[in-house]
């Protein structure tokens, strides 16, 4: 099993295209993004991928979400959809230091990119759909 994740044939780009349209069909194909979210080995396996696979399906999940206008009314169901997003969240492979020089920082945005860009107004609309009537819950749901 070992040799097979070492393979060349695992990391081509035709092999990785094949396994991001596969763990893009429940997403595609269920009526809620939720029921992804219960799969017990959805997770582990996105999480296993790789950076390019796991920022094309966290894009994909967010887009699903704002097309189909899901309120994300519960702590479980936030935590949920943040863990299948938490690529876009986090800083990418190329970690900077804690606490980036005025320089690394003028750097870090000239090389933003426009689907960074992007992503990042995904993200701002997902979070625009976590809410719930309850003010306790509506805590929940945001921390």
């Amino acid at each position: 099993m070992k040799e097979l994740a070492n393979s060349a044939d695992l990391h081509s780009p035709v092999t990785q295209k094949n396994i991001l349209d596969l763990m893009l069909a429940p997403v595609k194909s269920y009526s809620s993004i939720f029921t992804v979210l219960v799969l017990p080995n959805y997770l582990p396996l996105l999480q296993a991928q790789s950076y390019p696979t796991r920022r094309a399906i966290a894009s994909s999940v967010i887009r699903t979400i704002i097309s189909t206008p899901v309120i994300i009314d519960t702590s479980e169901h936030a935590e949920g959809v943040l863990e299948l997003v938490k690529v876009l969240i986090q800083e990418g492979p190329q970690q900077q230091a804690a606490y980036p020089t005025s320089q690394q920082a003028r750097r870090a945005k000239d090389t933003e990119t426009e689907e960074t860009v992007e992503e990042q107004g995904l993200l701002a609309r997902l979070v625009h759909l976590m809410q719930s009537d309850d003010n306790d819950i509506q805590f929940k749901v945001c921390v």
